[in-house]
């Protein structure tokens, strides 16, 4: 099973995994899941480390580093089918980072963990 990490979990991979739910952290720890960050929640991490919304005491790039040795998480690009799938998703909020990865969730057929109930209203699999 491949799952596409919300950047909310991601970040709790490394910080505080007693923050996922049980559910969640039994996903995470599975030999059988196989776990990707999108490109755009690096991108969005970066954003918020440069205008101090997020704190980090590694770099960001220390961080990815550090969460793919240990919980073996895969990247995933940002490609054009994510971007075009863009104009067929309704407009339920409009946070560039989550609809991207909305997008990437449905094109690449992957269930999205994530805590953020407003996955909800978009035609994508999630889990908690």
């Amino acid at each position: 099973m491949k799952i596409l990490l919300d950047t909310h979990v991601f970040i709790w991979l490394e910080e505080d995994s007693s923050r996922l739910s049980p559910y969640g952290r039994v996903l995470v720890n599975s030999p059988t899941v196989e776990l990707f960050l999108s490109y755009v929640s690096i991108w969005e991490m970066q954003i918020k480390l440069a205008i101090n919304k997020l704190e980090s005491k590694v770099s960001l790039k220390q961080r990815i580093l550090l969460v793919q040795s240990t919980n073996h998480v895969q990247l995933l690009p940002i490609e054009l089918p994510h971007v075009y799938l863009l104009s067929d998703l309704p407009h339920h909020h409009r946070d560039p980072f989550d609809r991207l990865l909305i997008a990437q969730a449905l094109h690449e057929g992957m269930p999205l963990l994530t805590k953020d109930a407003k996955f909800h209203q978009y035609p994508i699999e999630t889990v908690w």
